[in-house]
């Protein structure tokens, strides 16, 4: 019995010494592109909100939700360049699905939007 106390003492000893170890990588993360002299990024933020139909498939609900957020998200670009600048193009977006059925009345499907573009001001 003392032995295997011992034997799992020494396990659990190594194995907790372990991750600072694995934390320590040699991958190198892809170049970035550079933001060229005189542009900024400016990130922009969206949500859709739609009502969850119960009698209509699930994936098809998530897709619109989707493609009006992108849809949204592709028109970023022409909304700066015509207030506030003479370049833009988007550099990043993301997105995050989150769907709330708790209750009948209030179920929905929510997409959110984060987009990082590549902007010279004007």
């Amino acid at each position: 019995m003392r032995k295997s106390l011992k034997s799992i003492t020494l396990a659990a000893l190594l194995f907790a010494s372990a991750p600072p170890a694995w934390s320590q990588s040699t991958h190198m993360p892809p170049n970035l592109p550079q933001r060229p002299e005189g542009y900024i990024n400016l990130q922009s933020s969206i949500s859709v909100g739609l009502p969850y139909n119960d009698g209509a498939p699930v994936e098809s609900q998530i897709e619109t939700a989707q493609r009006m957020i992108y849809s949204l998200a592709a028109k970023q670009c022409e909304l700066v360049l015509s207030t506030i600048a003479s370049d833009c193009k988007m550099s990043n977006l993301s997105n995050n699905l989150n769907s709330q059925r708790l209750q009948r009345d209030n179920a929905q499907i929510t997409v959110t939007a984060q987009i990082t573009m590549i902007v010279k001001l004007k």
